[in-house]
């Protein structure tokens, strides 16, 4: 088993119709690797997945209205998951959390670097005047990220590793190049005349819709063609 050290990070916004368009793949499968799984649990079919992506589009990336944290977690929880291009490479772990010791759910890790899918968020300081990425805000919740180790340490053993040899990290080049085809560089006006050029990419069929987001509205900023 191993844990990563540094990462490579993409962010990006696009429609449901485009998301299916860049995950719906064969060499790879989504499986959770974050939270429990219950004991009969294997993988995370790719449909979940795209449903639990055009409910956060919907209710979230171009919402009008901002959701509790109780509400954004049940939307966005099937989507923080990991790619593994073999099912073979992943091992279970199972635990119990009653007092009569029954195993009761499992854990799920892999033998070798995942890529990582989960939603994201940009910050706007009006203090500072500036527009982050690397914060998580879950009012300023509207992107996700793809994110992969470019180092890790192996369980019980000094030192790192680099991961560009294992086949994620061309799966994962691979998802952001399809990315880039269909979007550019976000620009993010303030209203008072600043122009953001945040660590994201957005499609152009997106774009119609984002500035609709209750965030973006409250804070005064509009995504540009």
């Amino acid at each position: 088993m191993y844990f990563g050290l540094t990462h490579h990070k993409f962010s990006f916004i696009v429609t449901p119709d485009e998301f299916q368009t860049v995950f719906r793949r064969d060499d790879y499968s989504f499986i959770y690797t974050n939270q429990r799984a219950g004991l009969d649990y294997a993988f995370t079919p790719q449909e979940t997945v795209f449903t639990a992506y055009s409910q956060y589009w919907e209710r979230v990336i171009s919402a009008r209205e901002a959701l509790s944290h109780q509400a954004l977690w049940a939307i966005t929880q099937e989507f923080y998951v990991s790619l593994t291009d073999s099912l073979k490479k992943v091992v279970f772990q199972e635990f119990s959390s009653k007092n009569n010791g029954e195993i009761d759910f499992k854990h799920v890790r892999t033998r070798e670097p995942t890529v990582e899918l989960a939603p994201t968020s940009i910050t706007y300081s009006a203090e500072e005047n500036k527009l982050f990425t690397k914060y998580s805000n879950n009012d300023g919740m509207m992107a996700m990220q793809l994110s992969y180790p470019k180092t890790i340490a192996r369980d019980g053993k000094a030192g790192s590793l680099s991961t560009g040899h294992y086949p994620m990290f061309f799966i994962y080049q691979d998802l952001i190049r399809h990315i880039k085809t269909l979007s550019k560089k976000a620009k993010v006006l303030h209203i008072g005349g600043t122009l953001f050029k945040p660590n994201l990419w957005i499609s152009t069929a997106a774009l119609p819709y984002i500035n609709e987001n209750h965030y973006l509205q409250k804070n005064c900023l509009k995504f540009q063609a």
